[in-house]
């Protein structure tokens, strides 16, 4: 993500499919102008998540995100999570093995 703005889409589109979804905050940790949330989440997809239509099941995600700030604002943006584990635990594609 390259701006606050992409970043507030990308929460948005998740927001749209999991409208419960819980965020806890596992770590945070600044130093200089980076942040990194390491957080667990969890919520039931009751609306379309990428290009899919709602399910209701519960999807239980990890990740992490690093925020580089300017002036006390978001500049840039990683985010790294499990999407292939939520999407099989909300049914999208089968789970392996």
């Amino acid at each position: 993500m390259n701006s606050s703005e992409a970043l507030k889409q990308y929460v948005g589109a998740y927001l749209t499919a999991f409208p419960d979804l819980n965020l806890s905050i596992e770590d945070l940790i600044a130093e200089g102008d980076k942040v990194i949330w390491r957080f667990k989440s969890s919520g039931h997809q009751n609306g379309p998540f990428l290009g899919m239509p709602p399910t209701g099941k519960t999807g239980n995600i990890t990740g992490i995100v690093i925020f580089r700030l300017e002036n006390s604002r978001i500049v840039e943006g990683w985010v790294n999570i499990d999407v292939l584990g939520l999407l099989q635990q909300v049914g999208m594609i089968p789970m392996l093995g």
